[in-house]
């Protein structure tokens, strides 16, 4: 939610921070983050689309990374 919130204040960089936080900690619905309108404005970004393959991945690979 927090993510949402920063992706529609057009904070795109925040916004990336905390949705990569959420995949971190479990958060991997991959079709909630791909269809969320509140998180349109990040679409077609690069790190959006590494974002929602590490959702497919479950999140594995972001253990040890900061």
């Amino acid at each position: 939610n927090v993510a949402c919130g920063y992706a529609l204040k057009g904070d795109k960089g925040r916004a990336l921070r905390f949705l990569r936080r959420s995949i971190e900690t479990g958060f991997d619905d991959v079709h909630h983050i791909e269809t969320d309108a509140d998180l349109t404005s990040l679409h077609g970004m690069t790190e959006f689309a590494e974002l929602v393959e590490l959702a497919r991945a479950g999140g594995d690979e972001a253990e040890g990374q900061d």
